[in-house]
C-alpha cells in the first residue's frame, strides 16, 4: 500500500487526529489536520462505525480537501475499517492503494481481519492500562491508610479484625500481629455498659455509619478516650462484609475542657457570690442574735427555742456551702443514668437561695420525667449558667422558670447550624421575663468570648459552653 494510518478521537476536542501512520507521503496527513477540513470516508467509517471504501478516488462523488490531495498524491482507491473499542468506536485505520479498484472482497476481508486484531490489542492494552491504574490506585489509598495519623482499623462482619495500620500500634501498644484475628474486645476499658456496645452494633449492622466517643484500654493496661467512627462496607451483592474504624485519641484534649469547664464553674460562682454572701449573712444573723440570749440563762422552753433556731440556720448555711462547693469542685464522670428532676430542683434552690428576692424562682418537672444518660455535673453546669444568664436580664426582678417535659420527636429538629435525628429527648426550658435578645446579636451568642454584658461582668463562654455540653449529649439548643 502507498500508505495507512490509524486516527484517534481526542477526547478534549473530539476531532479525528493521526496517531500513527506509515508511507512516504506523511505530508497528506499533516496538510488535512492543519486544514480542519472532515477527513471524508475515514470520519464516516468512525461516525457510522462501518467498513467504507472509495474504489476510484478521481470518480469519487464526495468532494473536498481529502480526496483532492489523495488525487494529487497518486492515492487511486482507500479502504477505512473502524476499530472497534468497546463499548464504543473510537479509532479507525485507513489504508491507500495506488490502483484503482484495489480493495475487492478478498482484500476487504483480510483487512477487515488486520482491523479486528487491532481492536483486540487495543482492548487488551486499554484493559491493562486501567488494571494498571486500579492497583496503583489501590497501592496510593493502602499508602494513605497506613500514613494516617488517625488510627485505622478493618474488621469483619463479627468483628475480627484483619487490618490495622502503624497508628493504630501506636495508639495501642498493640503490634500489627498482636492485633490481627483479635475481635475489638482486645481494647474494651470494661467502663461501658452492655447496652453502650448493643448500640453500636445495631447501628452499624444496620447499615448507618456510627460515630461517638469511648473510653478503650491499651496493652499496659491504661486507659485512653477516643473519638470512633465506624463505616460498613458493603459486597458487590450490597450485603456488609466488613467495617473501617477511624480512631483519635482525645485524651489531652478531654483533659483540658474539662479544666475550662472547672474554670467555667468557678467564674459562675463568682458571678453567685454577692448572693451567697448576702444569704450567709442572714445565715449568720440569728447565729449571732440568739449567743447572747443563750447567756442569759433563758428557761428550757426558751432554750429549745433558740436551740431550734440555730440548728435551722446552721443546716440552711451548710446547705448552701454544700450546694456551692459540690458544683465547683464537679468533677466529670463516666456518664451515668441521671434523673432531671432532682438537678432542676436543685439548681432551682441554689437560685432561690442566692438569687435577689424579688426574682421569683419556680419549677415544674412531671413526675413521669424521663431518664437520661449523661454527666449530672455537666447538666448541672448548663442549667446554672442559663439560671445566671436570666437573673442578669432581670435587674428588676421578674420570674424564673425552670422546666422539663418529655419530647418524642417524629422528625429531624433543626436549628442553626446544628441538628438531631427523630427520637425520645427531654426538653428542659429556662424561661425568664426580663429584657430578652436583641435580634442583631442573636446569631452571634453562642460565639465564645462575645458578650453584651459590661467588663467585669462576663467573659462570653457560658452559651458557648452550654452549646458544647448539650451538643456532647448528643442534645440541642434553642
Amino acid at each position: 500500500f502507498r500508505m495507512a494510518w490509524i486516527g484517534v478521537v481526542d477526547p478534549a476536542t473530539h476531532a479525528l487526529r493521526p496517531a500513527a501512520w506509515a508511507g512516504h507521503e506523511a505530508g497528506y496527513l499533516q496538510a488535512l489536520q492543519a486544514s480542519g477540513e472532515s477527513w471524508g470516508i475515514v470520519s464516516t467509517a468512525l461516525e457510522e462505525a462501518r467498513v467504507l471504501v472509495a474504489t476510484d478516488l478521481q470518480a469519487h462523488a464526495e468532494p473536498g480537501l481529502w480526496r483532492e490531495a489523495a488525487c494529487s498524491r497518486g492515492y487511486a482507491s482507500c479502504l477505512a475499517l473502524p476499530l472497534k473499542l468497546r463499548p464504543q468506536v473510537v479509532r479507525v485505520l485507513a489504508v491507500y492503494s495506488e490502483e484503482a479498484n484495489f480493495f475487492n472482497a478478498i482484500v476487504t476481508d483480510a483487512l477487515s481481519e488486520v482491523a479486528a486484531d487491532l481492536s483486540f490489542a487495543l482492548e487488551l492494552f486499554e484493559r491493562t492500562r486501567q488494571r494498571e491504574q486500579e492497583q496503583q490506585q489501590v497501592r496510593l489509598q493502602h499508602s494513605a491508610l497506613e500514613a494516617a495519623a488517625n488510627a485505622i482499623l478493618i474488621t469483619d462482619r463479627c468483628g475480627t479484625i484483619q487490618w490495622v495500620n502503624e497508628a493504630f500500634t501506636r495508639l495501642t501498644g498493640y503490634a500489627r500481629e498482636e492485633a490481627i484475628g483479635q475481635t475489638l474486645r482486645l481494647l474494651r476499658s470494661g467502663l461501658h455498659q452492655p447496652e453502650f456496645y448493643q448500640r453500636m452494633w445495631e447501628t452499624v449492622l444496620g447499615g448507618a455509619v456510627w460515630h461517638g466517643e469511648l473510653t478503650n484500654r491499651r496493652k499496659d493496661g491504661n486507659c485512653y478516650e477516643e473519638e470512633m467512627t465506624i463505616t460498613p462496607v458493603r459486597s458487590a451483592t450490597g450485603e456488609i462484609s466488613h467495617f473501617i474504624a477511624i480512631k483519635q485519641d482525645v485524651t489531652e484534649r478531654r483533659k483540658l475542657e474539662q479544666q475550662f469547664l472547672r474554670a467555667q464553674r468557678m467564674q459562675s460562682i463568682g458571678l453567685l457570690a454577692g448572693g451567697v454572701a448576702h444569704d450567709l449573712n442572714n445565715v449568720l444573723a440569728p447565729v449571732l442574735m440568739a449567743l447572747p440570749l443563750l447567756r442569759t440563762d433563758p428557761t428550757p422552753e426558751q432554750r429549745n427555742q433558740i436551740l431550734d433556731t440555730l440548728e435551722k440556720s446552721v443546716q440552711r448555711g451548710a446547705n448552701i456551702v454544700r450546694q456551692v462547693l459540690t458544683f465547683a469542685r464537679g468533677v466529670e464522670v463516666q456518664r451515668t443514668t441521671v434523673q432531671l428532676r432532682h438537678l432542676l430542683r436543685e439548681v432551682a434552690k441554689i437560685a432561690e437561695e442566692t438569687f435577689p428576692r424579688d426574682i421569683d424562682v419556680r419549677s415544674s418537672v412531671p413526675a413521669d420525667l424521663w431518664p437520661l444518660v449523661g454527666d449530672p455535673t455537666q447538666i448541672h453546669q448548663v442549667l446554672l449558667n442559663l439560671a445566671v444568664n436570666a437573673r442578669d436580664a432581670m435587674p428588676d426582678g421578674g420570674q424564673l422558670t425552670l422546666a422539663a417535659r418529655n419530647l418524642e420527636l417524629r422528625a429531624p429538629l433543626q436549628f442553626m447550624d446544628f441538628e438531631i435525628p427523630p427520637g425520645r429527648y427531654t426538653a428542659l426550658s429556662v424561661a425568664d421575663t426580663g429584657m430578652g435578645i436583641e435580634p442583631k446579636v442573636l446569631e452571634r451568642i453562642f460565639e465564645p468570648f462575645f458578650t453584651t454584658k459590661p467588663a467585669g461582668k462576663g467573659t462570653g463562654l457560658g452559651l458557648s459552653t452550654v452549646l458544647g455540653l448539650v451538643k456532647s449529649h448528643g442534645g440541642l439548643v434553642e
